[in-house]
């Protein structure tokens, strides 16, 4: 059995390290029924057509199972990024795929007051960077859903995980809008919905910097995943 997961940061635990993330959690767990499986891990940079090109390239492999974990970064409202919209801030990090696997992980809100984030919330929102343009997203995302449908392999999707809104100024209702695409194209694929489950946990499903996973949280996704997996003819 080939499995093939799409995905960022959360596929290799960061920043607890990769043998708390749910990828590997599932992997043990698996190997206890069945050693004849082999996990490969792709990753693809925080944007949609990153994502499109890493789902052609991945189904040229031929798995028998992939399953796609829809980054947060994808939509979460950040300064850098509403910098970089306007064209400042030099060059994207997110250009490389697997940045978001190795750089390390900074706690910057410690560090800063309560005035020093509610300005950057105010800049954000005066700029614009809360909005997307969700005529492209869908698009993009139709273009997917319809290479995964063709695809002779099983496709569960994983709609995405939540954030802290006091870090991300109107980051939930973007990720919400992404959960209800995944959803409205379902019949393209299985959707592994582990967004309204964490969402209830609040911030006990999430670090500290309010976007990447706590250890309680991989916890959820593994056994929704795995759930999941179990649950199509009561069989992998």
């Amino acid at each position: 059995m080939k499995v093939v997961f799409i995905g960022g940061c959360h596929l290799v635990g960061k920043p607890h390290g990769v043998q708390y993330g749910f990828v590997r959690r599932l992997w043990k767990r698996w190997r206890q029924g069945s050693r004849d499986v082999h996990f490969d891990l792709v990753p693809y940079a925080a944007r949609w057509d990153s994502l499109l090109e890493t789902c052609r390239e991945v189904l040229a492999r031929f798995p028998d199972l992939i399953i796609v974990n829809i980054q947060a970064a994808l939509v979460l409202p950040t300064w850098d990024r509403t910098l970089r919209r306007l064209g400042f801030g030099g060059e994207s990090k997110a250009e490389e795929p697997a940045l978001n696997w190795f750089a390390p992980t900074a706690w910057k809100p410690a560090s800063q007051g309560k005035a020093y984030w509610i300005a950057k919330r105010a800049g954000i929102l005066l700029l614009g960077g809360h909005r997307e343009n969700w005529s492209h997203i869908e698009q993009t995302w139709q273009e997917i859903s319809i290479l995964l449908k063709q695809s002779p392999a099983r496709v569960i999707v994983l709609t995405p995980t939540p954030a802290n809104p006091e870090f991300f100024v109107r980051g939930q209702d973007n990720l919400e809008r992404v959960r209800q695409l995944l959803l409205r194209f379902s019949d393209c694929y299985e959707v592994c919905d582990i967004y309204p489950e964490l969402l209830t946990m609040g911030n006990e499903a999430l670090w500290l910097d309010g976007q990447h996973i706590s250890v309680a949280g991989h916890t959820v996704i593994e056994e929704k995943l795995w759930s999941t997996l179990n649950g199509k003819d009561g069989r992998m």
